[in-house]
């Protein structure tokens, strides 16, 4: 009596795609229906997507180190921490206004006589809580992080 075929059944795997896990790179095996994240390269074979590792394994020991997180502060939080300060010059007919650096002395803003008249008419300034006190130096640096003054990067 003659044997059988034997069905063949279609592979479950379709085909593989290499991740990035705790002990380096993996190579995920994809079934039918299934994609690889966005932005990943599919492989059919399992040889293509092993060689795919090895090319990243060898070039990975000549890249450079990568850079730790950048870390951006605001004005606003400079002014907290107390490593920026507010100055006001009121003498005679001069008004000035301007944040400076604590630690260079370098200005970061600043505002004039014209530009300041401007600023207290408009309400943009506000005094102290005294009347004919100085400036508040919150309505200060509310109105430079509003000009969008560059952050600081740490």
């Amino acid at each position: 009596m003659p044997r059988k075929k034997a069905k063949r059944r279609r592979a479950k795997i379709k085909s593989y795609w290499v991740g990035h896990g705790p002990q380096g790179h993996v190579i995920i095996p994809l079934k039918r229906g299934e994609y690889p994240p966005a932005g990943q390269q599919e492989f059919r074979t399992l040889a293509a997507a092993r060689r795919d590792v090895a090319y990243r394994r060898t070039i990975s020991k000549f890249l450079p180190a990568p850079l730790p997180p950048v870390v951006r502060k605001t004005i606003k939080e400079r002014w907290l921490a107390g490593e920026v300060v507010v100055e006001q010059r009121f003498e005679g007919d001069r008004m000035h206004l301007g944040i400076r650096q604590v630690d260079t002395g370098e200005q970061l803003c600043g505002w004039w006589d014209y530009d300041v008249s401007l600023l207290m008419e408009a309400g943009v300034l506000k005094s102290g809580r005294v009347p004919g006190s100085e400036i508040d130096e919150e309505s200060v640096i509310d109105y430079a992080e509003y000009l969008r003054i560059p952050v600081y990067v740490v």
